[in-house]
């Protein structure tokens, strides 16, 4: 049986540790071993492995992670070590091109949107150098891979691949009932869901990258439609997002739950999702609302593109506040006045959900390229 090593920098909640989740619980051909910063995978992990098999990084010291990793690799041996993300990809590669023709190198996010020009000029050196000590890239998107391609100069294109994400199915009986959310609701936040003509859910981190503030700016004039927005999750960002909701007095129409479990289980409760995300590798959380069959209000984001396309009637034009509120004012007009308009849209991204972004062929595809090595 071939051991395989996964590497990521956190093991919180998000796509990273979700897609590791997802490769070792769908396949018990392989001796999995986990490395990451701790989190709420980290203790699944453990609980799913075995401790032993379960190894935490000193949070962002670089030096002594590459020493850590490297000391775990000779004890465990892998036969495949698969990185995920740009931290886990600068601790795992540095200094151990030695082990390149058994390493995968998963971007989830080809993110340097948000970074100043030294540091982008530090890592998209550090891609373009590095790039030698794997034996694959893999982008979960076409649109993450034409960006990586553009930025990171003079790389062997053959390398790059793309295996898009993936989510299991969930049935009716999966998801949480309306009244025991509403229930929840009135108990933790005195606000009756029933009040409100449009109900519309986040599920996110409160970070740069998922744009929550340009949620917030984009329906602070658009009261008038009697929407509810609810947002679950966590981040840095929530303190300047819970001020802008009490600037904008919206303290009624957006709340703010923090972290719940199963989150996805509330979707198919609510009559859209709002993602409004600067950008992305590809959100489970999309293709989570695409499965529930609820309409998604997006942003073109990458990642976001590729699932909703470019003709996907409540998609804004671009990644700002004005757009997204032009895109809203649609959306809540279509929702009071043709409903049928927005159930078509449903369910043409629903069947390309089943054609395109099945578990079936996303698994194949991972596991041809662990046999590849």
């Amino acid at each position: 049986m071939k051991k395989v090593l996964h590497i990521s920098h956190s093991l919180e909640t998000g796509g990273g540790p979700e897609y590791i989740k997802k490769i070792i619980s769908h396949n018990d051909n392989y001796d999995y071993y986990v490395i990451g910063n701790k989190g709420f995978y980290y203790d699944y992990f453990k609980e799913l492995l075995g401790k032993e098999k379960v190894f935490e990084l000193k949070k962002k010291n670089i030096l002594y992670n590459n020493y850590l990793i490297k000391k775990i690799i000779r004890k465990v041996c892998p036969d495949i070590i698969h990185i995920h993300g740009r931290g886990a990809s600068i601790y795992a590669r540095m200094f151990n091109k030695k082990n390149a023709k058994k390493t995968i190198y998963t971007l989830h996010g080809f993110n340097i949107d948000n970074l100043g020009w030294i540091k982008k000029f530090f890592y998209l050196n550090i891609e373009k150098l590095f790039s030698d000590y794997v034996k694959k890239i893999v982008c979960v998107s076409n649109s993450e891979k034409y960006f990586f391609l553009k930025n990171v100069k003079n790389i062997d294109k053959n390398k790059i691949v793309t295996i898009p994400n993936y989510i299991d199915h969930l049935f009716d009986h999966d998801y949480m009932e309306m009244e025991n959310i509403r229930k929840y609701i009135i108990d933790n936040f005195g606000i009756d869901i029933y009040n409100y003509d449009v109900r519309l859910i986040t599920i996110s981190r409160f970070t740069y990258q998922k744009g929550i503030d340009l949620s917030v700016e984009a329906l602070k004039n658009l009261k008038k439609y009697n929407f509810l927005l609810i947002i679950i999750g966590e981040g840095r960002e929530e303190p300047k997002i819970r001020e802008k909701i009490q600037e904008y007095n919206l303290n009624d129409n957006i709340l703010l739950l923090g972290k719940i479990n199963n989150a996805r289980t509330w979707l198919k409760s609510f009559d859209g999702l709002l993602l409004s995300s600067r950008f992305e590798g590809m959100p489970f959380t999309l293709l989570e609302a695409v499965d529930a069959c609820i309409p998604v209000i997006v942003t073109p984001s990458r990642g976001i593109i590729d699932v909703v396309g470019y003709n996907y009637k409540y998609l804004s034009r671009g990644i700002d506040e004005n757009s997204l509120k032009d895109v809203l004012e649609k959306y809540f007009l279509d929702f009071k006045n043709n409903k049928q308009e927005i159930s078509y849209w449903v369910e043409t991204l629903y069947n390309k959900l089943k054609n395109e972004y099945s578990k079936e062929n996303t698994l194949l595809k991972i596991y041809e390229l662990y046999e590849s090595i």
